[in-house]
């Protein structure tokens, strides 16, 4: 309410009224720190009485000692009265740089009181450095506060993180307004798929910048301090491919793009190598476009060996052997109607077996390669055996669906449904159930969505509980289908006969209104009595 009544009285320039008006929501409200900052802000920025805005920002700060916003407003405005004073004697003809108060000095006196108030806080010094670019001049305060990281945050891995993102936006040169043209034209082409352009960017000499080589050297040294630290490593990938995605989305610039994959292929190792990879990077890892198929498998395969009980490493594992299929049953699918397709001379008859017989031993030997996914499942399944069952197939078996790795083949996929409830007789996986009825919808239609809810109640002929939300689905996406009017009762039937608090009420309600709905006014009239009973 008073920043309200403030908001107004500035927008009036009651500046009479405001300066009676802040004393008294200070008073009453000494530790509200937004109304410290409008009460320095309005004197520094409407009034320009830099003292006064000092004054109450020492004053807020004896109170709110543990203030982070105070903190960095005091510092900010600090910078702010230096840029104006030095503007003044540059239009003078003097030299600010030649004192050390247009160096910081005032400033760097907030940073350290800031820090013995808050030693704590990382958060606070990396604000700290983002102000510090702002203003020029303050290349010896960003160089205390970098040191003061560097001894206080040794251990940190986000302390290793700012000091690499600090030496990255020290040396980044922004482009100028032509090499964004022409950055934006290479990449235009690059997107275009242009050929010869791309030949010249794979021919090119692709380096890092030299912010990005100095962000490196900084992490290097961090790993050589923490190389048992998962975080730390974590830390460094999560770099790498923030510039990797910067190089292909933004730069367009394949070669540098293929370079820092290489470069993260090789960070992964050496986490391998240490023994400090977390499963989160051996999934990471998997997914590099320089990590081909078989080898992004035996990296999995390599991670459960050292963590048989990761769910992130399983659900991995699955995508690849499930992408392996689909991908089989494609190039299956693609020669069996190029075969179909060869005109049947004489001489290509007589040449075409031999042809046939080798590129079908090495399809043999690829999938031979790969584990099923049957297969597979069985594995984590015993890997994960110490959770309860119900959790473990809705955990394996849902983003696997959900990831949509078969989408040519919706049998395969009711087959791998269907073998789902098969695993849980008595516990049903809901969340699994309402997705196989939305999927069927999605693939089949009303038809499809009749058959699969068909096929779940046939998998627990005595209903449960937990099938609520797998009936409710149903019946939200028939009840448009007069020719499944049937199912839609039963749907609605079978969630309000377990009377569930949580969903009877507008059970009963979306009941009455479908039948209302269907023309039949004499069982929406029935539904209503029988949930005023119920």
């Amino acid at each position: 309410m008073w920043l309200q009544f403030i908001d107004f009285a500035v927008s009036q320039r009651a500046e009479k009224r405001l300066s009676t008006l802040f004393p008294r929501a200070l008073q009453l409200h000494p530790r509200h720190t937004a109304l410290w900052l409008r009460a320095a802000q309005w004197q520094s920025r409407e009034l320009g009485n830099t003292t006064a805005a000092r004054v109450l920002f020492q004053r807020a700060l004896r109170l709110n000692p543990s203030a982070e916003a105070l903190w960095l407003e005091y510092f900010r405005l600090e910078w702010q009265f230096i840029k104006k004073l030095g503007a003044r004697r540059n239009a003078l003809g003097l030299d600010p740089q030649a004192d050390a108060f247009y160096q910081g000095a005032v400033p760097l006196t907030v940073f350290q009181n800031a820090i013995k108030a808050l030693p704590q806080s990382l958060g606070l010094r990396s604000d700290f450095l983002q102000l510090c670019g702002d203003f020029e001049g303050s290349d010896a305060v960003r160089k205390a506060i970098l040191d003061s990281i560097a001894k206080d945050f040794k251990e940190d891995p986000q302390g290793w993180a700012v000091r690499a993102t600090a030496a990255l936006d020290a040396l980044e040169v922004p482009l100028t307004s032509k090499q964004l043209k022409k950055k934006n034209k290479k990449r235009k082409l690059l997107l275009e798929g242009n050929e010869g352009m791309q030949k010249q960017s794979d021919k090119s000499n692709a380096r890092l910048s030299d912010g990005e080589q100095a962000a490196v050297q900084v992490l290097e040294q961090g790993l050589s301090e923490l190389a048992k630290n998962p975080t730390m490593w974590q830390t460094y990938a999560d770099f790498l491919c923030h510039r990797w995605a910067l190089a292909v989305e933004e730069d367009g610039d394949s070669s540098k793009a293929s370079m820092l994959a290489s470069r993260l292929d090789n960070l992964f190792q050496r986490g391998h190598n240490a023994g400090a990879l977390t499963p989160s990077l051996v999934v990471a890892w998997s997914r590099l476009p320089v990590v081909g198929h078989r080898r992004a498998e035996v990296i999995v395969r390599q991670g459960l060996s050292n963590d048989s009980t990761s769910v992130e490493l399983w659900q991995a594992l699955l995508h690849l052997c499930a992408w392996n299929e689909a991908t089989t049953a494609a190039s299956a699918t693609t020669s069996a109607a190029t075969a179909a397709a060869e005109p049947t001379t004489s001489l290509k008859v007589a040449k075409k077996p031999k042809t046939a017989g080798a590129e079908h031993s090495t399809a043999a030997a690829s999938s031979s390669s790969s584990s099923s996914l049957e297969t597979v499942l069985e594995e984590a399944f015993r890997g994960l055996g110490s959770r309860p069952l119900a959790e473990t197939v809705a955990l394996l078996y849902q983003p696997l669906l959900e990831a949509a790795l078969l989408p040519s083949d919706p049998q395969k996929a009711h087959q791998l449904y269907t073998q789902a409830f098969k695993r849980c007789p008595g516990n049903p996986p809901a969340a699994l159930a309402a997705q196989y009825v939305r999927w069927a919808f999605t693939v089949g239609g009303a038809d499809g969505t009749a058959q699969a809810y068909r096929s779940v109640c046939a998998a627990y002929p005595g209903g449960h509980r937990a099938l609520i939300p797998c009936a409710l689905e149903c019946a939200t996406l028939l009840s448009d289908a007069s020719a499944h009017e049937d199912l839609v009762r039963s749907a609605y039937e079978s969630v309000v006969r377990w009377n569930d608090d949580h969903y009877s009420e507008d059970a009963w309600q979306l009941y009455a209104a479908w039948e209302q709905k269907m023309n039949h006014l004499d069982k929406a009239d029935a539904v209503r009595w029988r949930a005023q009973r119920a």
